[in-house]
């Protein structure tokens, strides 16, 4: 699944199984997806190639959401979709504020303190009950990088009390660190 960063679309999940026989499918959204009755089309990237398909119906269920996707009438052509990562345009996304991003974009993104001390890259972003939590990987294999934990990892709380800068068009995150080394 390809979660490089990309300024005109944004990653927003994982198409599921299909449901049912008539093409409707299912969406595993990634964090807390908007709406997405208000977005009149995805990205799907399968097999390698990325299509926009016009989203037809959007429902909400546990765990997601139920897609009618135009060009997709029969469940064969749902399961062709199984596991395509799914994107958006930026375009059709409400306008961030100031200090704003979207977390889906910190993945990739290089970690340092605020004394400019590496930390490592963001691997991942998952969901603790609480807050979503950046996954930091092999920060000693950057240079200039600090230690990293024994499990070569480190769990950074994406709150304002750890977040001093995101500036996802640079690839940069800077965090409050100071004694956790």
């Amino acid at each position: 699944m390809s979660r490089a960063f990309d300024p005109e679309t944004l990653l927003i999940g994982v198409m599921g199984r299909p449901h049912g026989l008539q093409g409707e499918t299912s969406l595993r959204p990634y964090g807390g997806t908007s709406d997405l009755r208000a977005i009149p089309s995805l990205l799907i990237e399968s097999q390698g190639v990325r299509r926009e398909w016009r989203v037809r119906s959007a429902r909400r269920v546990a765990g997601g959401w139920l897609l009618r996707l135009e060009g997709v009438e029969s469940r064969s052509e749902a399961e062709a979709l199984t596991n395509a990562p799914v994107r958006v345009s930026r375009r059709v996304l409400p306008p961030l504020g100031p200090q704003e991003f979207y977390v889906e974009d910190l993945v990739g993104c290089r970690v340092e303190t605020e004394e400019g001390k590496v930390l490592g890259t963001v691997d991942s972003i998952f969901w603790n009950g609480a807050q979503d939590v950046m996954t930091v990987g092999a920060a000693d294999a950057l240079p200039g990088a600090a230690g990293a934990s024994d499990e070569g990892q480190l769990l950074i709380p994406v709150v304002p009390d750890f977040l001093r800068l995101v500036d996802a068009a640079a690839r940069r995150v800077v965090v409050a660190w100071e004694g956790h080394d």
